[in-house]
Formats: C-alpha cells, structure tokens, sequence
C-alpha cells in the first residue's frame, strides 16, 4: 500500500475509504450485571457512571476501568456530530470486536 493513503488509526487499511470518522476515545459506560438497561430504557439517557477510553476493554487499564471481573451486558453512550456535508448520505457504523452481541440505538431508536 502507498503511504499517500496511509491514515492514522484507519482500522483497515486495505479499504480505505475518503470520508471516515473514527470513534475512538471517551464514552460513558455502564455496567448492566442485571440485564436491566433496556426494561429501563437506558438507550434513552445512559447515566453512565464510568467513562471507557474506546477501542479498549473494560478490562484493560488502557481503557481507564481496568476491571476484570466477567460481566454479562454492558452499554456505551457517546454523542456523535456528523459533518454537515454528510446529510442526505448514507452513514453507516462499524464496530469490531464486539463479543457475541451488539444492540445499537441511534438517537435514542433502535437500528440493529
């Protein structure tokens, strides 16, 4: 690959594409050891009491939690301002390495 088309922290880099934001870095955070976020709707205001460096685990001390204990559910918030040339075009979100399942709200509604 050219270094030209080299950008840093691109996840893959054998597809990169022009336009592309990075999610990476501070997020809420919340443990849901009870499986309870979404009975009380926490896709609509998280309330996280923890704050996670992405794209590490909570597991890790690089994220800021550095907790190893196994818990089942948990949930990230952040808010996220697209581009303004970006309206009326299709934006789609990647995320990797996620576990097993992923539940995804956008503004509060379900996408997937």
């Amino acid at each position: 690959m050219a270094t030209e088309h080299y950008i840093k922290d691109y996840p893959r880099p054998q597809f990169v594409r022009k336009e592309w934001q990075s999610l990476n870095g501070e997020w809420s955070f919340r443990f849901d050891d009870g499986n309870v976020g979404e009975r009380e709707r926490w896709n609509e205001q998280l309330h996280g009491d923890l704050k996670i460096q992405v794209p590490f685990t909570y597991e890790t001390e690089a994220s800021g939690i550095g907790e190893t204990t196994f818990h089942p559910y948990v949930w990230y918030e952040r808010e996220l301002q697209l581009p303004a040339d970006l309206n009326g075009k299709r934006v789609m979100l990647n995320f990797q390495a996620v576990d097993y399942t992923a539940k995804v709200w956008v503004n509060g509604s379900y996408a997937g």
